[in-house]
């Protein structure tokens, strides 16, 4: 393109339209530039170590229940152990049972006297075997930054399942290989439920009036029936004279820790609201604990020597039962309690 009004015609010059469109169309792109950032793993992610919190968190299983409300634990040296116990089963109107059978009489002067004696039973505790086993490559017990000696032998790990499986057992067991629970028990009376699925002010009261005044009661209830519980009133006139608030510990006076003067115990291990044994008052004392074996947890590397892995087990051996095999009667003949008292299902009970 010669440009209009040059001097020199062989000097060629571009017209500034073309250059533009020249520079539009054909520069080259310069390249793409991008920020390093953490966010992405390519653009410096990688750089990055994530922190570990060499802490494993878990939540924590309730406390034992039989053995805390101070079951009567006997140590045993052998398989079995049989324990003397007096009868006090007799239901003979007018006469007290506590005493076994003796009977005492007023007399006059030089008069003869009645002889009556005293009888016996005895019970058995067999030691019963709980167990647990588990396995870990030996790659990860090396590795592992949460040691696992530690945690099998803890509260969460293999010790820990043993005493909520053994508490369960003295709560719910039947007796069948396994601990006769408080709930199976012959000893215990079973208080029929007014209304099904319900809790009421009378069924607390008649499971009172069933209970045997040792003084040490405890009620264990189960943690399904705590909203029906806590929003009961009591008769008009005195609507929460049966409440009485926590007296220590986290939460204090926010739920109610005793209930007609006993310490509640809020639990998972009994049945849910509304089937037989939801709720029990008890004097544990009444309960017997055979333990024959403390609870053991052991490792091996040979058990699995073959595939490089750690083996470890743990085993607990005990019995447990209540020492009475009946509810006592009273002196009425008909009345009866016991240490060991539930709330049955509906038109159900003894």
């Amino acid at each position: 393109t010669w440009r209009a009004g040059h001097n020199d015609p062989r000097i060629r010059m571009l017209d500034p339209r073309l250059a533009k469109s020249y520079l539009k169309d054909e520069a080259p792109s310069l390249p793409e530039t991008k920020d390093m950032s953490g966010a992405s793993g390519a653009a410096g992610g990688f750089l990055i170590p994530a922190e570990f919190q060499a802490n494993l968190m878990a939540a924590v299983a309730e406390r034992s229940i039989v053995r805390a409300a101070g079951a009567t634990v006997i140590p045993m040296r052998r398989r079995q152990m049989d324990i003397p116990v007096l009868d006090q089963t007799a239901t003979t109107a007018g006469q007290p049972h506590w005493f076994g059978g003796l009977h005492f009489y007023w007399a006059e002067e030089a008069g003869q006297k009645t002889e009556s004696d005293a009888t016996f039973r005895q019970i058995s505790l067999v030691a019963h075997k709980l167990i647990g086993y588990t396995r870990a490559s030996d790659e990860l017990l090396d590795d592992s930054a949460i040691p696992l000696e530690a945690f099998f032998a803890g509260p969460l790990g293999l010790a820990g399942g043993v005493a909520w499986m053994e508490d369960y057992a003295f709560l719910r067991g039947n007796g069948a290989g396994q601990p006769l629970g408080i709930i199976n028990a012959g000893a215990t009376i079973v208080e029929p439920r007014a209304v099904a699925n319900a809790i009421g002010v009378d069924d607390l009261a008649d499971m009172l009036k069933d209970f045997l005044p040792t003084g040490r009661g405890r009620w264990c209830i189960s943690q399904s029936a705590m909203s029906q519980l806590i929003q009961l009133s009591g008769p008009a006139g005195n609507p929460s004279y049966f409440w009485l608030p926590a007296l220590t510990g986290p939460g204090q006076g926010s739920i109610p820790g005793y209930l007609f003067g006993f310490p509640v115990h809020w639990t998972e291990k009994l049945p849910t609201l509304g089937t037989q044994g939801d709720i029990l008052l008890c004097d544990c004392a009444y309960y017997l604990v055979g333990d024959r074996q403390a609870t053991t947890v052991e490792s091996t590397k040979f058990d699995r020597w073959a595939y490089d892995q750690t083996s470890w087990r743990v085993v607990h051996r005990v019995d447990g039962q209540p020492w009475l095999s009946a509810p006592l009667t009273l002196q009425d003949g008909t009345t009866q309690v016991s240490p060991f008292v539930i709330l049955g299902a509906t038109g159900t009970g003894t």
